[in-house]
């Protein structure tokens, strides 16, 4: 189905485009990490096999663009909010 293929293709593009950047936490993400809530291999997980929800997201704001990218998290649903901008992204929440 060309509509999926398409689909799918869009969220390749994001994932690469924010995994291509610096990528920086917010103090709320850097908390979880200090917490041994979240590590580094889970938000990957997110930018490599996440399924970014362009229901949500918000692909006009300007300079940077908000991506919700869904995915798991120690066997968990979990939901990423990742600001990407011109020179980095920003991990902003994780919310479960």
């Amino acid at each position: 189905d060309l509509h999926r293929v398409d689909r799918r293709q869009r969220q390749m593009c994001i994932r690469d485009s924010i995994r291509a950047k610096q990528i920086s936490y917010s103090d709320a993400i850097g908390q979880l990490i200090q917490q041994q809530e979240l590590d580094s291999t889970d938000i990957n997980g997110f930018l490599y096999n996440g399924e970014v929800d362009f229901g949500k997201s918000e692909t006009k704001t300007k300079p940077c663009k908000t991506y919700y990218i869904e995915g798991m998290v120690k066997d968990k649903a979990a939901i990423l909010k990742v600001k990407n901008c011109s020179e980095k992204a920003v991990i902003e929440s994780v919310a479960f």
